[in-house]
């Protein structure tokens, strides 16, 4: 589960990746799959989905036993591969527009509950690590070649020096 940034790109569902076909008869052949269509931000994708398309899904329970319920939508999409992966994005009941947006590679016939549970509890979890070391938490764009890197290094607690002290002298 990766939490992404409104503006990150994805493809549709509908989206074709295949090889194109050779422009001459000179030159290598070329190998790399291309997508047939632009990709789409994440936040056009889901305005033009609309808030019908938001589901009321109960995550958990609070600390007083009453259960969580949020709007969410999910989609499947593609997002850097040819590779289906699911688009979850929380939209509160009286928002205009989502306030959170998740990538995730579970399988396709997950239930919505469970992506749920885990978009939450992974943000959970990422923010009471980075309160903890006094940053706050934020999206990684998905586009980053070091988006698995940067999130997994913001989930880590804070260094300090190796010999306890404030700095160097």
């Amino acid at each position: 589960m990766l939490s992404v940034s409104a503006e990150t790109t994805v493809f549709v569902p509908e989206t074709r990746f295949v090889v194109p076909v050779r422009a001459g008869k000179t030159g290598r052949p070329r190998g790399r799959l291309r997508p047939d269509t632009e990709p789409e931000a994440i936040e056009t994708l889901i305005a033009r989905l609309g808030a019908e398309h938001a589901q009321p899904v109960t995550f958990r329970d609070r600390s007083d036993g009453e259960p969580m319920t949020s709007r969410f939508v999910f989609v499947r999409v593609r997002a850097e591969t040819p590779r289906e992966e699911w688009l979850i994005a929380e939209w509160p009941e009286g928002r205009d527009e989502p306030t959170d947006y998740w990538i995730s590679n579970l399988p396709a016939d997950t239930e919505p509950e469970r992506l749920a549970r885990l978009a939450q509890l992974r943000w959970t979890i990422a923010g009471a690590v980075l309160r903890r070391s006094g940053r706050q938490p934020r999206p990684v764009p998905l586009g980053h070649a070091s988006a698995k890197r940067e999130s997994v290094e913001d989930m880590a607690p804070a260094r300090r020096p190796a010999h306890g002290g404030q700095g160097e002298a």
